[in-house]
């Protein structure tokens, strides 16, 4: 029994001894790391500040070209434009985005472009912070939204947003829909708000060339139309009236009023949901939680039949919407043992 008590002991203290060397080689290894950052941070200040002042400026292109040949200087160099840097930083950006650089960027664009997806996606995330374009440099972007990595595509068009050129992204997203990139709504609609231009004029050419675009592109527009409030409410409303495009579409544009209010389609809608137009209960959840936006007795008339429907989805979003335009319990039954459960889940115990 002692000696197992012994041996137990022993153990942990050597567990301990092994969990306290590591520690310290862990600690060495940072500190290590951390000094050659700074040695490499400071290798490439010397030479952009050499390129700057005119000393010997090609010789300090063909350095820094070979220096950011490697991921290693590459990451350095991004570390130094990052956001929420210091003055000396930011003064290092203005610099680096000047038209004299043009010609280091195209060089490394050109090198970039032959290799791995993983090492084209990170220079590709660099060029946001540079914000220089040239027909070079969009070539190599180009190919990294050709690219069957997500990173890639993410990282190309990162840069094209902190460009804030409109016509730019319009390219970039006919590029793809011609070559059937496979991009998520969300990631678009997330990425489009990055944009440094005329989100208005953005908009307008978006929609402009609308039919032109893949689906989820379109549906992450929509998103994007929504989040901006940009004025479409007649051109939507005939869509939706037409009753032409596809499910994930048209449930997208009925979310667009939730945000931009037309009352033309609050009627729309109510028509439509209580006549069970759509037959699909996803399209009505979408147009009861859009109706919450038009309070009124004719909407409340409406929804409180949605209190009743088979789904519980719909139920669900019914009383959610209600509860912001009148008083539950005036429209719910009580003596319904669902009924009270959810009213319950609103406003506590009954």
């Amino acid at each position: 029994m002692v000696e197992n008590i012994v041996f137990i002991l022993g153990f942990f203290i050597l567990f301990y001894v092994f969990l306290l060397i590591y520690d310290i080689s862990s600690l060495y290894q940072r500190k290590k790391q951390s000094k050659i950052e700074k040695k490499r941070k400071e290798k490439l200040c010397k030479l952009i500040q050499e390129k700057e002042q005119n000393k010997e400026a090609k010789k300090s292109h063909k350095k820094l070209y070979n220096k950011l040949k490697h991921l290693s200087y590459l990451s350095s160099f991004c570390s130094l434009l990052e956001e929420n840097i210091t003055i000396e930083q930011k003064k290092l950006r203005d610099i680096v985005a000047q038209e004299v650089y043009t010609n280091l960027f195209v060089s490394l664009s050109n090198f970039y472009i032959k290799k791995d997806n993983l090492s084209s996606a990170y220079y590709a995330y660099v060029l946001r912070f540079i914000k220089i374009q040239s027909p070079e440099i969009n070539d190599f972007l180009y190919k990294c939204l050709s690219s069957k990595s997500v990173y890639s595509v993410e990282n190309a068009l990162l840069a094209f947003y902190s460009f804030g050129e409109v016509d730019s992204i319009i390219d970039a997203y006919l590029f793809m829909s011609r070559k059937n990139v496979e991009y998520g709504h969300k990631l678009v609609a997330d990425g489009l708000l990055n944009f440094n231009g005329s989100k208005e004029e953005l908009c307008s050419k978006l929609y402009e060339k609308f039919d032109r675009f893949l689906e989820s592109f379109q549906i992450g527009f929509l998103t994007y139309f929504r989040q901006c409030q940009y004025d479409l409410k007649k051109e939507l409303y005939d869509r939706i009236e037409q009753n032409q495009m596809t499910k994930e579409i048209t449930i997208e544009m009925i979310r667009y009023y939730s945000k931009v209010n037309y009352k033309k389609i609050a009627a729309l809608l109510l028509e439509r949901l209580e006549n069970n137009y759509y037959k699909d209960f996803e399209y009505d959840v979408v147009m009861i939680q859009t109706l919450a936006a038009y309070p009124g007795k004719e909407t409340i008339q409406v929804l409180k039949k949605c209190l009743s429907n088979t789904n519980y989805y719909v139920r669900y979003n019914a009383a959610k919407s209600l509860n912001g335009m009148t008083d539950l319990r005036k429209v719910i039954d009580l003596e319904d043992p669902f009924a009270k459960e959810m009213l319950a889940s609103f406003i506590g115990e009954v």
